[in-house]
């Protein structure tokens, strides 16, 4: 999957230039678009939330296709002697997560 995603990149204007040819009303500019994989499958598993390529059960890419659906960015906020530390939990989620220390006043 990651070499048909990285091909697609490479090749953003000639994907551009082939909707333009068989539609003469699509202006399309590709240049600041990146080309992502995604799996489309019937119902929810917990796979989805770890996978490297994000996962829509049906109902979820109806929504994703009208701006509806994200995947939620968590922020966890931890408290020690030294401050308070906010882990930022981005999807796949069980990967390892983004630590940002912000020291107490």
């Amino acid at each position: 999957m990651s070499r048909k995603i990285n091909f697609l990149n490479d090749k953003k204007d000639l994907i551009q230039e082939h909707f333009e040819t068989e539609n003469q009303d699509i202006q399309l500019d590709l240049v600041d678009f990146n080309i992502e994989g995604i799996f489309l499958i019937n119902g929810p598993t917990f796979y989805m939330y770890n996978s490297t390529y994000k996962l829509f059960t049906v109902k979820d890419f109806e929504l994703f296709l009208k701006g509806e659906f994200v995947y939620p960015t968590f922020h966890i906020n931890e408290e020690n002697e030294a401050g308070t530390k906010e882990i930022i939990v981005n999807h796949p989620y069980f990967k390892k997560p983004e630590y940002v220390i912000f020291e107490e006043e």
